[in-house]
């Protein structure tokens, strides 16, 4: 009884103990790649443009109930989706992944802004802007 009380006390000892658990701290801490669909920075700005495009488009309709909205908001997102093959699930996850990682956000909104404030002076040099290409 007491060689099986020493065996489990030197197993148990810090240094047995802190080498597990810095071994498992590592394994825990590895870096996230994201999804296995994960949409590439471009792409997701593209997307990203288009619906923000959309939205605007939803908003100078006027329509008179939220839920009109909504539907031609949806029906403008499914159509992104199409044009790019990508379905709403992995534009969640991206855009949740991207989420995670601020800087990276934070420069991907940087340039959906920049592509739209270029679109604007496009369009008020008399160029028509199709976005259903």
């Amino acid at each position: 009884m007491q060689k099986i009380r020493e065996r489990i006390n030197t197993c148990l000892n810090w240094g047995n103990c802190s080498f597990l658990f810095f071994c498992g701290l590592a394994f825990s801490c590895q870096p996230n790649d994201g999804p296995k669909d994960l949409i590439a920075e471009d792409k997701m700005i593209d997307i990203m443009t288009e619906l923000q495009v959309a939205e605007s488009r939803v908003g100078r309709l006027n329509l008179r109930t939220y839920d009109s909205s909504v539907v031609a908001f949806q029906y403008l997102q499914d159509k992104v989706f199409e044009k790019y093959k990508v379905d709403s699930t992995q534009y969640i996850e991206s855009y949740d992944y991207y989420g995670e990682h601020p800087k990276q956000f934070a420069d991907i909104f940087e340039r959906v802004e920049d592509k739209i404030k270029d679109m604007e002076v496009e369009a008020s040099d008399g160029k028509i802007i199709r976005m259903d290409k």
